[in-house]
């Protein structure tokens, strides 16, 4: 008897261990690294409705809401408590995948780990508000060159006997895209590997998401023309400054072109309204400086030498030399916000919140077949204006869309994501760039189309 009531404890402990295990629902989504800090605040504010509160900790020394990777842990009510874990990467790098061989790609996420032990600091996540304030800094980056997942023993002062691992390898459940999936690579078979067909939340498309061109510091560029653009990032990927200016003056400065690499929304958006080509054969250069390539925005940097970018597999596809770029929008706004060598210029594209981050350290804004938008930036606030996208004057931008896998639905846990899935996307109409209820105009099917008067989408 007593060995029956033992093995009955025993299996209702194993059993309420399994019971609160499964109540806490996980939702991990990866994409758009332009559109990364109003879907972090659409999550904040998820996580505060009906005075519920949130933890959380994020990559970087800044902000939570501009961060390359962050983890919630909170509550949503109708479904419990939840983990949100996002890794911003390219909104090409998420539909590739969520999407990939019809049942996705895992990639690094943010270790549970983070939430009590942040970076093996001792820190625990910390409260946040709604506005995407408070929570934690200095998480590990999953999106950094070489990361990987790495099991370390306790380097805070021993406040603990447990081993800490810093990331873990998850196929992500939806991704954030500035484009349709329709004009993605990452559809159909590409280049060996098949892509299945996503579901696009009932609460997408989101807003409209807006990018800009920009040149390094003092540069006398002042527009991007379509056409421009093809032969700028065409082989050999330089330009003399007088094709931009008319001043034969200007014929011994080089500019070289720069950006993103293939998983890039930003790069997929900016090759398709200029008419360059998803798909097509580019140069693009990466700026270097006394540390090596640039990445960050820290005042003062300057650009020592540009190189070709070097041949790279991105997410198990290979890029040849110069196809490929830098993994996010603020790392290059690094690179175009610092100074170059005499006789050099550099000239990419940046969504509009990784662009002002740019300008205000000192990158010039160009505009784009005659019409700019006017960020309104004083000092290190903007307030930007983006009348011209609403009215249809301004073309450079795509609509933002929140993407799943159709098996996302019959899976075990596949309501409660789905439903975390609407929840996100519906707040991030209210947090979105441009609002679509801002619009009057639209563009309908796919991106670079030609914009129409009347409804939004």
């Amino acid at each position: 008897m007593k060995l029956f009531k033992t093995l009955v404890i025993g299996a209702l402990l194993l059993a309420s261990v399994s019971a609160a295990n499964a109540a806490t629902t996980y939702f991990r989504f990866t994409g758009s690294t332009a559109y990364r800090t109003p879907a972090s605040v659409a999550v904040c504010n998820v996580l505060t409705q009906n005075s519920n509160t949130f933890i959380w900790a994020y990559t970087g020394t800044g902000g939570g809401t501009g961060a390359n990777a962050q983890i919630w842990s909170g509550t949503i009510n109708g479904i419990g408590p939840v983990i949100i874990k996002a890794t911003w990467t390219g909104s090409e790098a998420g539909i590739q995948t969520v999407s990939q061989a019809g049942t996705g790609l895992a990639i690094l996420f943010l270790h549970d780990n983070n939430l009590d032990n942040v970076n093996n600091t001792g820190n625990p996540a910390t409260a946040g508000t709604s506005s995407g304030g408070g929570g934690q800094n200095g998480a590990p980056d999953p999106t950094a060159t070489g990361a990987a997942i790495a099991t370390t023993s306790p380097d805070h002062g021993g406040l603990d006997s447990n081993s800490y691992t810093n990331f873990e390898s998850v196929i992500p459940d939806a991704c954030m895209s500035d484009t349709f999936q329709g004009t993605s690579a990452f559809q159909g078979t590409f280049k060996a590997k098949t892509y299945a067909g996503l579901t696009e939340d009932t609460n997408s498309p989101i807003g409209v998401v807006p990018f800009t061109w920009c040149a390094t510091p003092g540069s006398t560029i002042t527009n991007m023309t379509d056409q421009t653009a093809v032969t700028q990032y065409t082989s050999p990927g330089t330009l003399p400054l007088s094709f931009y200016t008319g001043n034969a003056s200007d014929s011994s400065t080089t500019v070289y072109a720069t950006g993103r690499n293939p998983d890039s929304g930003t790069r997929a958006t900016a090759f398709i309204d200029t008419g360059i080509g998803v798909l097509s054969t580019v140069v693009q250069y990466e700026p270097i400086g006394t540390a090596g390539l640039i990445t960050g925005t820290a005042a003062g940097q300057t650009i020592s030498s540009v190189a070709v970018w070097p041949k790279d597999t991105v997410n198990g596809v290979a890029y040849a030399l110069g196809l490929s770029g830098y993994n996010s929008g603020g790392k290059e706004a690094g690179g175009l916000s610092s100074t170059p060598s005499a006789g050099t210029q550099l000239i990419g594209y940046l969504g509009v919140p990784d662009a002002i981050n740019a300008i205000i350290a000192g990158a010039t804004q160009v505009s784009y077949n005659g019409s700019g938008l006017n960020l309104h930036i004083v000092g290190s606030a903007s307030a930007p204006d983006y009348t011209p996208i609403y009215n249809g004057q301004y073309t450079f931008w795509g609509y933002e869309h929140m993407l799943y896998r159709g098996s996302t639905l019959t899976s075990p846990t596949g309501a409660s994501q789905v439903t975390i899935a609407d929840t996100i996307a519906l707040a991030e109409k209210s947090t979105a760039i441009v609002p679509l209820s801002s619009m009057t105009v639209g563009r309908f099917g796919y991106d670079g189309g030609n914009i129409t008067n009347g409804a939004s989408y």
